[in-house]
């Protein structure tokens, strides 16, 4: 993990998201699916604002992987934040994919459930 902290500070970003992917792939071959979700959101948001094309390749890579996960599994992973993201930059005919996956998992209200989550993180309320 030091090794990547150094390669962000040095602002080589794209290698340290590959890092951080070959993490995530690393934590799915020992069925550590969480920990292997949480690399994928790291290595996107770490690159979101600078590798624009990039950041969509990972974030569909992650979500893609998040779909095979068990109901069980995804009832206590942090797919719905990525399905979010995945969602806020696709096309209609993803978006709806998207849509349908998440509202049998998490509801039909999903999106905002989530938006009011992240914002009420953001301002340090816990529900």
């Amino acid at each position: 993990m030091a090794f990547v902290e150094h390669m962000q500070l040095q602002k080589k970003l794209d290698a340290a998201a590959d890092l951080f992917c070959k993490q995530a792939e690393l934590a799915i071959s020992f069925q550590m699916v969480q920990q292997a979700l949480a690399a994928y959101i790291t290595a996107y948001t770490l690159i979101q604002k600078k590798l624009k094309k990039r950041y969509k390749e990972i974030v569909q890579q992650a979500y893609e992987f998040g779909k095979t996960l068990s109901i069980e599994q995804l009832k206590t992973s942090s797919l719905n934040i990525i399905a979010l993201e995945y969602y806020n930059f696709s096309d209609k005919k993803i978006q709806f994919s998207i849509d349908e996956f998440m509202t049998h998992l998490e509801g039909k209200d999903w999106k905002e459930k989530l938006k009011t989550e992240q914002a009420n993180f953001k301002r340090g309320i816990v529900v």
